[in-house]
């Protein structure tokens, strides 16, 4: 929670969502390809309402700090970050070159490849704002092309996520 505040605060963020979740990303390409990436989606650790914010005319960390912080054990929405990287220069076994981490750094599951930043939109989109991903619009203005995979052995052996390559 204090982890999320000071990323808020701070403005280390690509982009906020409306409800307060933040998104963090980073790419490093070498001749056109992806090199590496760093995708984050940090959920709000609270259940924001968020006309407040237009209401009062505060920030959303002074929001948070005022409303929220006062009772924790009623506020506190238990959501985990999930960042996606890709760094096959720190390849080895358990830690993938591609992967999801989530709960904490040792929870690196194997991912079949890089993502682009629609593919990473969309499993934001799909799994967290289904009502957003329903839009036609909006579904329609996201690409389904995928990369090479680069699973290893050791990764295709082990659970990993994947998905058909269109």
């Amino acid at each position: 929670m204090l982890d999320y505040l000071a990323l808020l605060e701070r403005k280390e963020y690509s982009f906020l969502m409306r409800d307060g979740a933040i998104v963090q990303v980073s790419y490093t390409f070498e001749g056109g390809a992806i090199d590496r990436h760093r995708l984050l989606y940090l959920p709000c650790p609270f259940s924001v309402d968020v006309s407040l914010l237009d209401q009062l005319e505060v920030s959303l960390s002074d929001l948070i700090r005022e409303v929220y912080m006062s009772d924790l054990e009623r506020s506190i929405a238990l959501r985990s970050p999930i960042r996606f990287d890709y760094a096959p220069e720190a390849a080895a076994d358990f830690h993938p070159a591609s992967h999801i981490t989530i709960n904490e750094q040792t929870c690196r599951i194997p991912v079949r490849s890089p993502m682009r930043f629609d593919q990473f939109m969309r499993f934001v989109l799909e799994n967290f704002y289904p009502h957003v991903i329903e839009e036609q619009s909006i579904a329609d203005a996201i690409l389904s092309e995928h990369d090479v995979e680069c699973l290893s052995e050791h990764d295709r052996g082990r659970i990993h996520l994947t998905w058909p390559n269109a």
